[in-house]
């Protein structure tokens, strides 16, 4: 799909590390002007548990009720933090503020190349990362939240590397992308996501496949997710440090924890106050049309109605692309709902499922262009009209 026609010019080419440059920069002049968040103390203690549990075998980790939630990430700061010989306060939160930010970044990279490769197209793909940093609540989140926007910013580069591993089935995309989605089960047990995504991808397209070339994808097949099952287990393991003495048993117990978490408090929510155990099942998809920019969202129901288009679908990579996209939005979600988990601090533990809101809008933006090119006939009116758009 190409949603805007263009010359390759040398402005073309120039335009997306330009672009990446300023983004770069402004993170950079601007790292030192956001606060610490209530919870950073407790994420930072996280981190000094698991570097002194890794480097000095101090087990107080194994029985903190934190112990799942993003070591290998936590111990990465601190460790970042040993490096640089910080020692005031305030330099060690400004040294994860920026840590945090230069993750975003990586994220957002990421997503400009799963974006231009959806959809074909090096401005549609900008387009995409700046809806995404352009919305406040994420990119103010992107300095001081290490816990959500990290696991977001993974969880799109699992989701890239899932493209690549269905695109060209070898042992290299199967162990990139194991490593990718170990790294992110490591970081948020939600992180299994993507290990599922990938097996159902794998079965469709089984399916999909036809007779005559079945023998052998099915054999390239098999070799391949049995590599990225073994790659990702045993990586999973070492990216995990609660899991080195237990694996089986802590790792259930990571589940029960997602599951059931730990936290009574109450919240204001359509102006009463309820316990995070008792929250209604339209609590997230009411913050989330609450907070996300109106633009979007006009353009993400269009984007999600082009799925019921008839004949829309020539070829099974569309299917398949497209596929991965709603169970990217619905399969978390409909997780949280039917467990009932415990979610505070508006829809923030669900930041990761937004890039695919924005896929849908660039979908949604796709359409409405292409409505315009073709019913109004002048030229004239045709370019007034899009430039509004735009």
């Amino acid at each position: 799909m190409i949603l805007l026609k263009y010359k390759n010019t040398l402005a073309d080419k120039l335009i997306v590390p330009v672009f990446f440059i300023i983004f770069f920069s402004i993170g950079t002049f601007i790292f030192n002007d956001y606060g610490i968040s209530w919870d950073e103390p407790f994420q930072r203690n996280l981190g000094k548990m698991t570097y002194d549990y890794i480097f000095h075998n101090d087990e107080t980790l194994l029985s903190h009720r934190e112990r799942f939630h993003g070591q290998i990430l936590e111990a990465g700061l601190y460790l970042l933090e040993k490096i640089s010989f910080t020692s005031s306060t305030r330099q060690v939160y400004l040294t994860r503020h920026f840590a945090n930010f230069c993750i975003f970044f990586s994220g957002c990279l990421f997503f400009y190349l799963l974006c231009k490769k959806q959809f074909k197209s090096r401005r549609t793909a900008l387009m995409g990362v700046l809806f995404l940093i352009l919305s406040p609540r994420i990119f103010a989140h992107a300095f001081y939240n290490s816990k959500d926007i990290p696991f977001m910013s993974i969880f799109i580069i699992s989701m890239y590397t899932l493209c690549l591993y269905m695109e060209n089935k070898s042992f290299k995309t199967a162990a990139i992308h194991a490593l990718i989605c170990a790294l992110l089960t490591a970081t948020r047990v939600l992180g299994l996501l993507v290990p599922f995504f990938t097996g159902l991808l794998i079965c469709l397209e089984i399916a999909f496949k036809k007779k005559s070339s079945e023998n052998y994808f099915f054999k390239k097949t098999l070799f391949t997710l049995c590599s990225f099952t073994g790659i990702y287990v045993i990586s999973t393991i070492i990216f995990w440090p609660v899991l080195w003495k237990s694996p089986f048993f802590q790792f259930f117990s990571a589940l029960k924890h997602m599951s059931n978490y730990p936290w009574t408090g109450t919240m204001l929510y359509m102006g009463s106050f309820i316990k995070s155990t008792e929250l209604p099942w339209h609590y997230i998809p009411v913050w989330i049309t609450l907070t996300t920019p109106p633009l979007y969202l006009l353009f993400f129901i269009t984007g999600s109605a082009s799925f019921f288009i008839p004949g829309k679908y020539k070829n099974n990579s569309n299917i398949l692309n497209d596929l991965a996209t709603a169970l990217w939005i619905i399969t978390p979600v409909l997780t949280i709902i039917v467990l009932n988990s415990v979610i505070y601090d508006a829809w923030r533990h669900l930041f990761f499922i937004y890039p695919a809101i924005i896929l849908l809008t660039l979908k949604g933006f796709y359409i409405t262009n292409n409505f315009i090119k073709n019913h109004f006939l002048t030229t004239k009116k045709k370019r007034l009209i899009k430039n509004i758009l735009y």
